[in-house]
């Protein structure tokens, strides 16, 4: 009933505030006519949703929406577990506690949203009515129905029967989680773990612990797969692939009804996400996509002659990835068309089969990470503090929140790895995130997964003092959605502290973007480690840095754009004072744009960068 998605921050002001306060949303239903995408576990109606970088306090609402998914998605992504979404004084359509928490989609759902604090409730449907008297209900495992957080150190019961996992499991600081011997876990479609403390999972030789997705039996009897949808305004006769060596690949082409002709595709903007929708629409799979740009052989495709009248597409696609159809997406002319044909950039699509059978979905990962987003002053940490994963099978993962992701995914600590099995995942087997530890990958079997087995991103930056870097900036931005660790420039908070050493970064995505972050600290310092801006004409794709808090034009240190020189990417951006701030404005591309920088104080308080980073296969 109320959608607030807000991507981007104000460039002006630090804080934005915002309220929803005494209003009646009730008696509403479903009437979204087409198939979910989504699974049990991804919000697909609710009645009121506050999404991205906007933190918004809901008080004193009455919400009682039965016939909907949920009553709220409280999807603001935080860097900082503290945080939270201030949802107190609410009716929710009951006053069972269990019952309100199912009714809202929060971190204990998907751990990359913010933490949204229910109590105290109101016992009537009123808005001036008076708080429910009992006390809250503490947050505790539920074996049969697993998911959220987990506050004590806690070992699962050793049984045959598999547990489910219904939503995220989030190990917290301090806490540590054991799973026995022997023990399987099933987990919903696009959820997973996430460790800020510590797990151990050490199974035996003939008795390993089990990862893998929940058998649709297990589901409660809901389907998780659903068939595709065609719109009426498109069917899969409008689209079709000529040219590939088989049905689901090919250079892509469109009827046009006007000409009563097959246009060809020629755009080379055309990303992922957009050919996930071109599959779809053709009623393919649309977890191992791949997209290329290539010359088109005229004989070798329609058996002519090099030189015939061919037609092109007009218009040019954006899409999210989850639309039903090219007609659900962002459109626009294609004002490159002209460039792109000239330099052979035909559009160049294969739907590949998926390597998990019907009808068992992908599941998310295994994350590993601090709790806060900036390193560890002292990065040493002791074998019987680490994590351990020993004699695990890992199988149908990668699919974390809608978006691919490694299998197992570290940031900055390293768990103890031995004699583990990863199959028929959706992307890596393993991402090693500015690895602080000596890392040994040996005894395990990586296999019939659809990205590298094993993919590295070391970002020690540069401990010397100079003004321009001693090392060239990487160009290809391998960051992870999803990422717990480092700082993402467009998650809500605008001002943070930094003390030592943090990672930033920014990677495109199929949306455009705004995002600030104002750092405070000892004269902090930026120094790219990756920098790959995207051209486009019709959008601006820059990078501005700010001697201070303020964006003005007389605090502006440099203006970086996709042509700037290689002198100015390299160069260390100091701040004269405690503040600097960062700013980019960015186009819809692919995720292999963006930039990666470290920001550091002036004086370092402790060694952030290690020595020779010792890597065993």
């Amino acid at each position: 009933m109320l959608d607030i998605d807000l991507m981007s921050h104000s460039e002006y002001k630090s804080n934005v505030s915002g309220i929803i306060s005494h209003n009646y949303i009730v008696g509403n239903r479903n009437n979204y006519r087409a198939p979910s995408l989504g699974t049990t576990t991804t919000p697909v109606t609710y009645a009121l949703a506050v999404k991205g970088v906007q933190n918004i306090t809901i008080n004193r609402n009455v919400l009682d929406n039965p016939e909907l998914q949920y009553e709220l998605v409280a999807g603001v992504t935080a860097l900082i577990l503290d945080n939270k979404v201030n949802v107190r004084e609410n009716y929710w359509g009951t006053t069972d506690q269990f019952m309100i928490r199912k009714r809202i989609f929060d971190f204990d759902d998907w751990n990359n949203f913010a933490i949204a604090e229910y109590f105290p409730y109101l016992g009537v449907p009123n808005p001036i009515g008076n708080l429910a008297t009992d006390t809250e209900l503490t947050s505790e495992l539920n074996l049969n129905r697993m998911g959220g957080r987990i506050e004590e150190d806690f070992t699962i019961p050793a049984r045959s029967q598999p547990y489910i996992v219904y939503s995220d499991i989030t190990v917290m600081p301090g806490v540590k989680f054991t799973i026995p011997p022997g023990t399987e876990l099933q987990f919903y479609p696009n959820v997973g773990i996430l460790v800020l403390g510590q797990l151990i999972a050490t199974g035996a030789p003939f008795s390993r612990i089990k990862f893998g997705p929940a058998i649709p039996d297990m589901m409660s009897g809901r389907a998780t797969r659903q068939a595709p949808f065609h719109p009426e305004s498109l069917t899969s006769s409008d689209i079709h692939f000529v040219g590939g060596q088989n049905n689901y690949e090919g250079f892509l082409e469109l009827y046009n009804a006007s000409s009563r002709s097959w246009n060809i595709m020629c755009d080379s903007q055309l990303n992922e996400k957009t050919a996930e929708v071109v599959c779809r629409s053709l009623g393919m799979e649309t977890v191992n996509v791949d997209v290329r740009f290539t010359p088109l052989y005229d004989f070798f495709v329609y058996g002519k002659p090099m030189y015939f009248l061919k037609e092109f597409w007009a218009y040019s696609y954006y899409c999210k990835g989850n639309e039903e159809s090219l007609d659900f997406c962002m459109k626009r002319i294609n004002y490159n068309i002209k460039s792109c044909i000239f330099a052979g950039n035909f559009t160049f699509i294969r739907c590949g089969p998926r390597n998990l059978p019907e009808p068992l979905e992908y599941w998310g990962n295994i994350r590993f990470a601090h709790a806060k987003y900036e390193e560890e002053v002292n990065a040493f940490v002791s074998d019987n503090e680490r994590s351990r994963l020993q004699y695990v099978d890992i199988d149908g993962a990668g699919m974390l929140h809608g978006e691919k992701a490694g299998s197992i995914q570290t940031t900055y600590v390293n768990p103890i790895m031995d004699n583990i099995n990863i199959t028929r995942c959706v992307w890596n087997g393993i991402d090693f995130v500015a690895p602080r530890h000596g890392v040994d990958i040996k005894q395990h079997n990586v296999s019939n997964n659809l990205g590298y087995a094993v993919n590295f991103l070391v970002l020690n930056g540069d401990s010397k003092q100079s003004a321009i870097s001693s090392f060239q900036p990487l160009v290809t931005n391998t960051v992870p959605y999803n990422l717990y660790g480092l700082v993402d420039i467009c998650k809500m908070e605008k001002i943070i502290n930094v003390d030592n050493r943090l990672v930033l970064f920014y990677k495109y995505s199929q949306s455009s973007m705004d995002c600030v972050k104002i750092i405070q600290g000892d004269r902090p310092k930026l120094r790219f480690l990756q920098f790959n801006l995207y051209q486009d004409d019709f959008y601006r794709n820059i990078i501005e840095i700010f001697d201070g808090k303020e964006i003005t034009a007389t605090n502006n240190m440099v203006t970086l754009t996709s042509n700037s020189t290689n002198d100015e990417i390299r160069t260390a951006y100091k701040s004269s004072g405690n503040y600097l701030t960062i700013h980019i404005h960015a186009s819809p591309s692919y995720g292999f744009y963006g930039f990666i920088a470290e920001v550091v104080t002036e004086v370092m308080s402790g060694a952030t960068y290690p020595g020779r980073l010792d890597v065993s296969f």
